[in-house]
């Protein structure tokens, strides 16, 4: 066994064990639903610059 390869558990099952040769459905599948769970890409123009406010006239 290699060294980087965890130990399997006692009484584990592969995935291939527990659902045989298919391919499990997506829960997916309607547009909404794929929007809520997919990656979002943040950029500078997302980002907004913070403003403190301090007491005073002429305050910098």
């Amino acid at each position: 066994m290699n060294k980087f390869t965890p130990a399997k558990p006692a009484g584990a099952r592969s995935v291939d064990e527990i659902t045989g040769s298919r391919r499990l459905r997506r829960m997916r599948k309607a547009d909404w639903s794929r929007r809520l769970v997919q990656e979002n890409r943040l950029t500078v123009d997302d980002l907004i610059w913070p403003i403190f406010v301090v007491e005073g006239k002429g305050v910098r």
